[in-house]
């Protein structure tokens, strides 16, 4: 049976075809020769929600029917209207726009409404954390912000929502982003304290139990911190995977919401769960200013957290060399290497990269040209200034060995008067190659050869 309370969990909710849908609303009709019906998408104690296609603005629209007792009391209806033209005027990203409010003759008023595609957040959090054992704080923060902009967006347009629960923040993927859109402002409350006076049907004050505030339980003036308060019960259930407070009975609740303190969520910091506690504060004065306020300091704490573990991680790791490019201004507000940074300042910067580049390149070649262990060759030839000096001299006999010192390494050459220079292997060499090893001479001005198997 459905909940006289609830008409809007089921907003844009799966739901079992069951033939005719109440007042003979059928596929196919069209209502007001604007709206033609799609599918009956939806099912509340107040009114049946459909998914119709807009014949002039050629859009999906979803239509939501207003309970019919309401249209044969004329200033009950206008409380409705007045209501409307407040939330119809609300024109934020985050805010699910309502186009028009319809007399849909016998079957009653409707509101036309934006048809969304997506999910509740309460099937968000069924699909996502199905055991119950809370969302990442980042992931909750994400969400909870956008609606917190939204609410202070509508608080300074003076309107209420008045029953903020995952069932009424609804979300959609936008470019591959997730975006939040929240549903059913401040209306619905309109709709319940209207039927409550033209019927015998008794409603809550205003809310859905659970998220209701303490003003809202001893039927106190509502006001922004009300949203703010109920905003924080959604954050807590994400984070913790239950209510602050939750009962069957009605009576048992209620006390537990106005005399009882939330229990600390374990798996979050002390911190954040002083923020938690003072946006749930019994008295609207102890709670924050405005919601982002709230979701600002929220998320403000749980960075801080998040940067102290990875520091605590950091520092027992082995220190690393990081090179940081020195922040050279010259009077700019940027570095140079900025993109930001004006063309001058940019073509500069890669004049002195390449110029530090080819000093090092020429110190590089320098110090390779001074430093090789054998003599330089130059045109092809050996040069008589880059000879070693020896370590000890010899004779001038051919095959008289000399030892050289060539920056510190010692290496044993052999004296071979020019012309007289042979390489390669004699004939008798069993394993010569005959085409690259025969014995022959080569020519040269340089008597000193280094000392390998050679005759001269």
């Amino acid at each position: 049976m459905a909940d006289p309370n609830d008409i809007t969990t089921v907003f844009y909710e799966p739901m079992a075809k069951t033939g005719k849908s109440p007042g003979s609303l059928v596929p196919g009709m069209v209502l007001n020769g604007k709206y033609e019906l799609l599918e009956q998408i939806g099912r509340g104690g107040m009114g049946v929600v459909w998914k119709a296609q807009a014949k002039v603005a050629d859009r999906l629209v979803a239509l939501k029917f207003v309970p019919k007792e309401l249209k044969r009391f004329d200033a009950e209806m206008e409380r409705v209207r007045t209501s409307f033209k407040k939330i119809h005027a609300l024109n934020h990203q985050w805010i699910c726009p309502i186009y028009g409010l319809e007399d849909g003759g016998e079957f009653g008023y409707y509101l036309v409404m934006k048809y969304l595609e997506g999910e509740t957040l309460d099937s968000f959090v069924l699909r996502k954390d199905p055991k119950r054992q809370g969302l990442p704080i980042d992931i909750v923060v994400a969400i909870i912000a956008r609606a917190a902009v939204a609410l202070d967006y509508a608080h300074l347009n003076k309107v209420i929502h008045r029953d903020i629960k995952p069932g009424n923040i609804f979300l959609i993927k936008v470019a591959g982003k997730l975006h939040v859109q929240l549903i059913d402002f401040g209306l619905v409350d309109e709709i319940r304290t209207s039927l409550s006076r033209v019927s015998q049907m008794q409603f809550d004050i205003s809310g859905t139990r659970p998220y209701m505030a303490p003003e809202q339980w001893l039927g106190k003036l509502q006001s922004a911190t009300t949203d703010q308060y109920a905003l924080a019960v959604v954050a807590y259930e994400l984070l913790a995977g239950n209510l602050p407070f939750l009962s069957g009975d009605f009576q048992i609740l209620g006390n537990a919401v106005l005399n009882v303190a939330p229990e600390p969520i374990p798996t979050i910091s002390d911190a954040a769960n002083d923020v938690l506690l003072r946006a749930l504060a019994k008295d609207p004065a102890d709670r924050f200013g405005s919601c982002q306020e709230f979701v600002s300091t929220l998320n403000s704490v749980w960075t801080s957290v998040a940067e102290e573990a990875q520091a605590s991680v950091s520092e027992r790791k082995m220190p690393t060399f990081r090179f940081r490019m020195p922040h050279w201004r010259l009077g700019l507000d940027t570095p140079l290497w900025s993109l930001e940074a004006p063309l001058w300042a940019q073509c500069l910067t890669v004049f002195l990269v390449v110029f530090c580049l080819g000093a090092v390149i020429l110190v590089g070649l320098a110090w390779n040209r001074t430093a090789s262990p054998l003599p330089h060759q130059q045109n092809g030839e050996r040069t008589v200034e880059a000879l070693p000096q020896p370590i000890t001299t010899g004779g001038q006999a051919a095959g008289e060995h000399i030892a050289l010192r060539t920056n510190g390494i010692g290496s044993l050459f052999r004296w071979c008067p020019p012309g007289t220079f042979m390489m390669g292997s004699p004939a008798s060499e069993k394993e010569r190659n005959d085409h690259t090893e025969t014995l022959h001479q080569v020519p040269g001005e340089r008597p000193w050869y280094p000392l390998f198997p050679s005759s001269c």
